[in-house]
């Protein structure tokens, strides 16, 4: 049996998540088994895409079973701000209400503004209570654990080596030092860069002669940035002195390369795709209200529905039941939204907002939307109700308004003003949009028309594409 496992508890908690989830019970073993028998380190921060991918399993499925697991107890889940210069994982949270907009990283000595869609992971990790393991407190770990568990996962080098390995490979030393410490390092330096998270970087320089003197640093909060110091390849001893209060861990790094030194994150779980989830909105409505300035999205694609003679539909039939076919259809929109990855942000008055990570997932969601409607009204009797789509991608703001998540900037603007501009039937999406989506299979059954409009609020001219079903055929899926 594995070590530090609550078995009653976690058949408990497997249970209750299988309750609520109501999924495949397949992956609910999956999960089951993993905790099980993954590795300490592997039980914290658990990346639900590698998760799947390693497993041949649906990775939304296994997004929405994590969040099920997180809503039982089983899981945890935490947002991490990793640094885009180091790769280092700068602060987590437990609850998105708890981060800010912006972020200082310690090693690089840059403030960071708060990227949801490309440098702020999420991830999960097992209750201490079902299954404790010591990589859940990192400053238990020794230096050298500390030092890789500290670098995301999902970090990539420019080279698309990852960065754990990359630490590994060219660290030159990796320790603890105590308050007031002083620690002493003879290194043989070879030519290029040497960078220090907790001391000024040296640049070794070929053709500068040697000896080298000593180099001293002590380390004080609020630490500023320093000259590089150039020095000759050769012997040097660096002297680093904790002048603080706690304990830090000191490490030396060897860049090859840094005229090719990046960071990017690659297969990983963002926060900006999680707010596009609708299983996250339902199961955690309280935790989408984030700081006064809100959090930058890089990415996303947002689209708008409004139902065309929706004034006359009320007249004629008499609020009541208008109110009703309203609801119903808004139902219907809700289940597309959810079965292309996407989540309804909103309803205002008969419209719909919604956000996708992926563009192609909102442009295939628009053309399952008439399929639907065209399916309800044929039910109907009649042609009840009569929707007009826009959508467009671009980045913007995450922001809390009146308790709720919402969107706010320029991006948002343009897909309502496209929108404003659809007829009966219609779907619209900007250029930007419609490239980045490559749907054209998707869209076979539809005639397109490109044209440049203006709309109010954009001082130029935007080209779009008008979608309308032939005449002769209904969308195929």
């Amino acid at each position: 049996m594995t070590s530090n496992l609550n078995e009653g508890l976690l058949a408990d908690r497997l249970a209750a998540t299988q309750a609520t989830y109501r999924g495949d019970r397949v992956l609910v073993n999956a999960l089951g088994d993993f905790i099980r028998s993954a590795s300490e380190r592997q039980i914290v921060r658990i990346n639900p895409i590698a998760f799947a991918r390693a497993r041949n399993l649906p990775e939304q499925q296994v997004i929405d079973l994590f969040l099920h697991a997180r809503k039982a107890g089983l899981l945890t889940m935490e947002w991490h701000y990793v640094c885009r210069g180091c790769g280092q994982i700068v602060e987590s949270f437990t609850v998105l209400n708890d981060a800010g907009e912006h972020f200082f990283c310690n090693t690089c000595l840059g403030h960071r503004d708060a990227d949801l869609s490309d440098f702020v992971e999420v991830g999960f990790s097992v209750s201490p209570a079902v299954r404790a393991s010591r990589f859940l407190a990192p400053s238990n770990l020794t230096a050298e654990e500390n030092a890789e568990f500290s670098v995301s996962e999902n970090a990539l080098n420019a080279d698309s080596i990852p960065l754990r390995q990359v630490f590994k490979r060219d660290t030159i030393f990796v320790c603890y030092v105590d308050a007031g410490e002083t620690r002493t390092f003879n290194l043989m330096l070879e030519p290029g860069h040497v960078g220090f998270s907790h001391g000024r970087d040296l640049e070794v320089k070929v053709g500068k002669s040697g000896p080298n003197d000593p180099v001293h640093c002590v380390y004080r909060e609020n630490r500023v940035p320093e000259p590089v110091v150039e020095v000759a390849p050769g012997p040097l001893e660096f002297h680093l002195t904790n002048g603080t209060s706690s304990r830090f861990r000191a490490l030396a790094l060897k860049i090859v390369n840094p005229e090719r030194w990046s960071v990017k994150l690659a297969d990983f779980l963002s926060g900006s795709q999680l707010l596009s989830t609708q299983t996250f909105l339902d199961l955690f409505p309280s935790e989408t209200l984030m700081s006064s300035g809100g959090l930058a999205v890089k990415r996303v694609t947002l689209l708008f529905t409004d139902l065309k003679g929706s004034t006359a539909l009320y007249d004629r039939i008499g609020d009541m039941k208008a109110f009703n076919l309203v609801r119903q259809h808004f139902g219907v929109l809700r289940d597309v939204i959810t079965a292309n990855e996407g989540a309804l942000v909103k309803t205002i008055g008969d419209a719909v907002m919604a956000s996708f990570t992926e563009p192609s997932n909102a442009v295939r969601a628009a053309r399952d939307m008439l399929t639907q409607i065209a399916e309800y009204n044929a039910a109907a009797g009649e042609e009840i109700i009569v929707l007009k789509i826009g959508a467009h991608c671009g980045p913007c703001l995450a922001v809390t308004l009146n308790d709720h998540l919402d969107y706010f900037g320029q991006t948002v603007n343009l897909a309502a003003r496209v929108q404003g501009l659809a007829e009966a039937n219609e779907i619209w999406l900007t250029d930007d949009l419609y490239r980045q989506a490559g749907l054209s299979p998707d869209l076979k059954d539809y005639d397109a028309d490109q044209l440049s409009v203006r709309v109010k609020g954009i001082d130029r001219e935007v080209l779009v594409h008008r979608l309308r079903l032939q005449k002769a055929g209904h969308p195929r899926g």
